[in-house]
């Protein structure tokens, strides 16, 4: 991957950070809407595989940048772990439209989700940190991005705090997104 292909996670991890809110809320009307609309759940599908491949393809291209470009892999365990989280969460929340409603399994896939959103924390948490070891300080923007991360990690912790969490994804979106821009401008000599 050259400089130049880092412009397309960039501008998708930007779009990720302006649409992450609106569609948290089209989910929950979604939600309410398949009661009457049955459409509803196969746009709750198709959004929930579109998410999970964008968050995908971002980590996946950020781990990149880190490796080839700053030759940082701290954290490339942690992106891993982010990428399968991501993807589990995703079958895991698909569940509903094709295994039917038992209870046991609904409490099983609920306290399994939950477990890997408290796993999402941690690993948030400790990637912030381990991204602050980074010898570069990537356009000024290391130190706020690694912050914004822990507060989002702290935050999903809480419970009472992920709205906060939520903000703080979006500022770390956000910088991630200026991060992969500014790499495809900047002009690397070797």
């Amino acid at each position: 991957m050259n400089n130049s292909n880092y412009q397309i996670p960039g501008w998708l991890a930007l779009a990720n950070a302006v649409i992450l809110l609106p569609a948290i809320g089209l989910g929950i009307f979604l939600d309410y809407a398949a009661r009457t609309f049955t459409g509803a759940n196969l746009i709750q599908v198709l959004l929930s595989i579109l998410f999970c491949s964008l968050g995908v393809y971002i980590l996946w291209s950020f781990r990149h940048l880190l490796n080839f470009r700053y030759r940082f892999n701290l954290i490339d365990s942690l992106i891993t772990a982010l990428i399968w989280i991501n993807i589990i969460i995703t079958v895991l929340g698909l569940y509903k439209y094709f295994i039917p409603e038992i209870k046991v399994l609904q409490l099983i896939f609920g306290i399994t989700v939950m477990a890997l959103f408290y796993g999402m924390g941690v690993i948030n948490i400790v990637l912030g940190v381990r991204f602050l070891k980074l010898n570069d300080d990537m356009f000024s923007l290391k130190k706020p991005f690694a912050y914004a991360n822990i507060i989002s990690g702290v935050c999903i912790l809480s419970i009472i705090l992920i709205p906060f969490g939520l903000l703080a994804a979006i500022v770390a979106y956000i910088l991630q997104g200026i991060i992969f821009l500014r790499a495809a401008e900047d002009v690397e000599f070797v």
